[in-house]
């Protein structure tokens, strides 16, 4: 699965989710790798998260439990230009910033419908600080 950005870039991303089609997530969550990584990072991760949310919010132990709207959950590994499956940019442009990745999270939510990444304000204080701290 992929997306195209307003300057072209095409990012590449993995999806994982624990529910059927019709049923809307409930979870969002969005995994972003470092530096000379990409989204295949995550396949290990994703699929255990998924599995823990899942017996997290469920009462009884059954392991058949998919397409429950209460733990409807959707983990989207992207990846950023240049890393895994993405495109690369213009070779003749400028160089490529960190923080541009910024740019590219809000495309990318702007693409899935996900809404504004800064919707949850305990959330996105929380991420924000972190990021202004490094």
């Amino acid at each position: 699965t992929s997306i195209t950005c307003s300057d072209g870039v095409r990012l590449a991303m993995k999806c994982w989710r624990n529910f059927d089609d019709g049923v809307p997530s409930r979870r969002k969550i969005l995994c972003l790798h470092g530096w000379l990584d990409n989204a295949a990072s995550f396949d290990r991760l994703a699929p255990l998260l998924l599995r823990s949310l899942s017996r997290g919010s469920d009462d009884d132990d059954d392991d058949d439990h998919n397409g429950d709207a209460d733990d409807a959950t959707e983990i989207i590994a992207l990846d950023f230009p240049g890393h895994g499956l993405s495109g690369h940019k213009s070779p003749d442009g400028p160089p490529q910033l960190l923080a541009e990745y910024a740019y590219y999270v809000v495309e990318f939510f702007d693409a899935v419908g996900w809404g504004s990444p800064f919707e949850e304000s305990t959330t996105s204080t929380a991420g924000t600080s972190t990021a202004a701290r490094d």
